[in-house]
């Protein structure tokens, strides 16, 4: 029989919370106690956490963007050429 509360096995929830935070989830499957002031820390957590995939998705945006403008411009050039 399978053990599904062994460090053995992963579950979905776990896999979410390790791709939020590495780290919350290393120190859940430890066994780290939480203290009264981890509440406020995983606030700021959550908020740099946001912060973060803010400037992830404006940089991808903006990658995208400066590829489409030299993609116009090549082709502009190209054309102009014929």
């Amino acid at each position: 029989m399978i053990d599904l509360d062994s460090k053995d096995y992963i579950s979905a929830s776990e896999i979410s919370t390790y791709v939020f935070c590495n780290v919350s989830w290393y120190m859940d499957r430890e066994g780290y106690q939480r203290s009264s002031f981890s509440g406020v820390r995983m606030k700021k957590g959550s908020k740099s956490h946001a912060t973060l995939k803010w400037r992830y998705n404006l940089t991808r945006f903006a990658a995208a963007l400066i590829l489409l403008v030299i993609i116009a411009i090549t082709i502009f050039i190209y054309s102009s050429l014929q």
